[in-house]
């Protein structure tokens, strides 16, 4: 399966300050915005072939974030400002834990090997994961414990029933 087409990058970005103050960080891939500890996809589309180092996710115009499209892992490129869970899906998936709270609200995006030009990014979009459950997942959950709940209670009482049975006496 080849991942130069279709490279979905989960972003979980969440903010930690001493004040409980969040900020939002914007991207220069769309017109969403990221906001602190929403997941956003990423989706990076008709890459190059020539691109060997995989994608990169740039902060104000540094690289903080480097993911190998090879082995499928993401790497900070400064753990002080940024510490990351990476692998935890078969995709370029990483979940940033923490970043300084003075990078709130300052632009990121992510793109090639290269620096991308200002504003815009040739092959990656971004888009905002929607919260909570679909009806039919919702659904589904719903009859999956009505089934089970019904199941308990018929082993609850055909044990009961077993205990109940009067055992004849004599013979």
């Amino acid at each position: 399966m080849a991942y130069d087409h279709n490279i979905w990058i989960l972003m979980v970005i969440t903010v930690f300050s001493s004040c409980n103050v969040y900020g939002e960080i914007l991207t220069h891939c769309g017109d969403e915005k990221i906001s602190v500890g929403d997941s956003h996809s990423l989706s990076c589309s008709d890459l190059p072939s020539d691109i060997s180092n995989g994608i990169n996710v740039f902060h104000d115009g540094d690289i903080i974030i480097s993911c190998n499209k090879d082995n499928k892992t993401c790497t900070s490129t400064d753990a002080g400002r940024y510490t990351l869970i990476s692998p935890h899906t078969e995709f370029l998936n990483f979940t940033i834990t923490s970043i300084q709270s003075t990078d709130a609200g300052k632009y990121i995006c992510a793109d090639s090997a290269s620096k991308p030009d200002e504003g815009t990014s040739k092959f990656c979009t971004l888009e905002v994961q929607e919260d909570g459950l679909k009806d039919g997942e919702i659904a589904g959950i719903v009859i999956g414990t009505i089934v089970l709940l019904l199941f308990v209670v018929l082993i609850s009482y055909a044990l009961i029933m077993k205990k109940c049975v009067i055992p004849k006496r004599g013979g």
